[in-house]
């Protein structure tokens, strides 16, 4: 709430980003604040990873393997 007593909307981004073993970006990914990390997981993916390392927002079961 603002000082008036109002909603207050704020408007956020978040950039994800897939990096190879030298910090080359490989894919970049920029989703609204409202979008969650897993969800942008499978487009992160650029088709030539053997491994991938993540944080725990990108994590589900389906996910582990990327086969």
């Amino acid at each position: 709430m603002g000082s008036e007593g109002k909603q207050k909307t704020t408007y956020d981004f978040k950039t994800h980003v897939n990096t190879d073993v030298h910090d080359l970006m490989k894919v970049m990914v920029l989703a609204t604040g409202n979008v969650h990390d897993s969800q942008v997981f499978t487009e992160l993916l650029s088709g030539d990873e053997e491994k991938g390392f993540a944080d725990s927002a990108y994590a589900s079961e389906k996910k582990r393997t990327l086969g």
